[in-house]
């Protein structure tokens, strides 16, 4: 049933009870429960495996730390990988930077704009008081 049919069949007992128009509206809203249980659980495994993918894309990751195509064989010190290692994370860490200032800028200009409508808003009621005045 559908929530619509439930409003419905919840309608019609207010108007006639009867010992079927309950049965029918609980058994309904159970199997709406049941259903919302199991796509919550849908989508809570789309966004385990989400994480998961990322942290895989992120595992396969070449460091490139030839800065060139090479097929034969790389040797690498461990101060390099370390380096290399932490260049990634700096370079993770300006991109979180950018976006937190993108996320601030944003926020800036919706407070701006609703601070220029408040301003459009009193302006109005000032003019119309304006005219009011004039008027008597």
């Amino acid at each position: 049933m559908t929530s619509k049919s439930i409003c419905r069949a919840q309608k019609a007992y207010k108007l006639n009870p009867n010992k079927e128009n309950p049965d029918v509206i609980l058994w309904s809203q159970e199997r709406l429960v049941t259903q919302y249980k199991v796509d919550q659980h849908i989508q809570s495994g789309f966004l385990d495996t989400l994480k998961k993918e990322k942290q895989r894309r992120k595992r396969r990751k070449k460091l490139n730390l030839v800065s060139e195509e090479d097929n034969g064989a790389q040797l690498f010190y461990s101060s390099r990988v370390r380096a290399t290692l932490a260049f990634e994370a700096e370079k993770e860490a300006k991109e979180k930077a950018e976006r937190a200032e993108k996320d601030v800028k944003k926020a800036l200009t919706v407070e701006n704009k609703k601070r220029k409508e408040q301003d459009a808003e009193e302006k109005a009621v000032q003019r119309q008081v304006a005219k009011d005045m004039k008027a008597q």
